[in-house]
């Protein structure tokens, strides 16, 4: 595995895997976009890998478990020194063809930070829609 190292707004180097686990030829199995942001969305692929991308940027990268309409998040992060992104994780909602987010504390601040997910700067929640 490679890592690209990106930097936040706040000066921490934070690395994002930017090669994860090659999925599945098939594609992707859902891909959950941002409405007012386009080029934020969520991709999950088969054997429950995840991308979070934001335009031309390194994706973050994990994994995912589902039980029914509930989604948790486990961010892959390296790097990163301070406490409040030594863990990244979020849970979300299947509603229909709405993803709600709940992020963590550590995921709510990284994002905040580096403006990957401009909504959760005001609260720890986020709302996509599959596109695929």
């Amino acid at each position: 595995m490679s890592y690209d190292g990106a930097s936040s707004v706040a000066g921490t180097d934070v690395e994002r895997k930017t090669t994860p686990p090659s999925p599945p030829a098939i594609g992707p199995t859902a891909v959950y976009s941002r409405l007012q942001y386009s080029a934020v969305k969520y991709v999950l692929y088969p054997l429950r890998r995840f991308e979070l991308h934001y335009g031309p940027y390194p994706a973050y990268v994990g994994g995912y478990t589902q039980t029914d309409s509930t989604i948790a998040f486990d961010f892959v992060l390296t790097g990163c020194a301070i406490p409040e992104c030594s863990k990244m994780t979020g849970s979300a909602q299947v509603h229909g063809d709405a993803l709600v987010l709940r992020y963590d504390a550590g995921a709510t601040w990284l994002l905040c930070a580096d403006m990957m997910d401009f909504e959760v700067c005001d609260t720890d929640t986020s709302t996509y829609v599959r596109s695929h």
